[in-house]
């Protein structure tokens, strides 16, 4: 399986909890569509689940402004494997790769469908462990290793998973097996985090700085920005459905929710003014 790790520098846990819960209100609710593990993690709802990681990441020890607070990892299968592989299999595969990446951090894992096709599962990793304050930030070689060990899992325990075989020991956009079609796990992943980033934005502008906190790179045409570098290319936001016109969009809701707002609060001055 292809293995991607993002970091996050603020904390916006509830955004990306309500987008892998798929915008179920509660575990239960988002449960019914697949399954949910929830590693050091007791509460039942976004709000709950929210703020246990709030409250786990005031543990943290060494405290700096660039800490990542969020790692969001990605874990996908190939398109040609979907006969083969069972909501059983990724959920151990998923509870295998938590207790090689980092056993003491919170974790909250749910998988995604893509037209019944793309099988990939979202992890969110808190950025210090459980009630020590320890970060689990690790170098990109112990990540590599992590990746080894859990195919070497994968092949032992699911030998029929042929399609989902990646060369770790390459860059990760060679592959040992024919599974994958090269870029289609890059542009799934960008997918997946242009559709976060969107729907957490509260304006043109937030969209943007969500992409920043991504640490994605944006690129300018025509006095316009038009796309991001990700993995060493370059994407147009419109391939994604991300024209100017979706995007000024955001602005007039929010500019709607401004204008309820004032109304809103023009009604209680009302109010009051003739209670007295």
């Amino acid at each position: 399986m292809i293995i991607k790790s993002l970091t996050r520098k603020d904390e916006s846990y509830s955004q990306l909890i309500r987008y892998i819960l798929q915008d179920a209100k509660d575990i239960s609710e988002a449960s019914k569509k697949s399954f949910v593990i929830r590693h050091h993690i007791k509460g039942d709802t976004l709000e709950d689940i929210t703020k246990e990681f709030q409250e786990n990441e005031r543990y943290r020890i060494n405290k700096r402004s660039n800490n990542s607070k969020i790692f969001h990892t990605i874990m996908s299968f190939s398109d040609k494997d979907r006969k083969n592989l069972t909501l059983e299999k990724m959920k151990n595969l998923t509870q295998s790769y938590i207790q090689l990446r980092s056993p003491n951090a919170m974790v909250l894992a749910v998988p995604h469908f893509e037209d019944k096709k793309n099988w990939h599962c979202h992890l969110i990793f808190s950025g210090v462990e459980y009630r020590t304050g320890k970060s689990i930030r690790i170098s990109r070689e112990e990540f590599k290793k992590t990746k080894v060990k859990i195919q070497a899992i994968q092949i032992e325990r699911y030998p029929e998973l042929t399609e989902s075989l990646v060369d770790h020991d390459r860059d990760t956009k060679d592959f040992r097996m024919t599974g994958y079609q090269k870029g289609t796990s890059e542009k799934t992943e960008l997918k997946s985090i242009l559709n976060t980033c969107y729907n957490e934005a509260l304006s043109k502008v937030d969209f943007f700085r969500h992409l920043k906190a991504y640490d994605l790179e944006t690129y300018i045409r025509g006095g316009i920005i038009t796309g991001v570098w990700f993995q060493g290319r370059k994407y147009r936001l419109k391939k994604f459905g991300i024209t100017q016109e979706v995007l000024s969009q955001l602005d007039k809701e929010q500019g709607k929710l401004n204008d309820l707002k004032q109304q809103r609060g023009k009604s209680n001055h009302q109010d009051i003014d003739l209670k007295r």
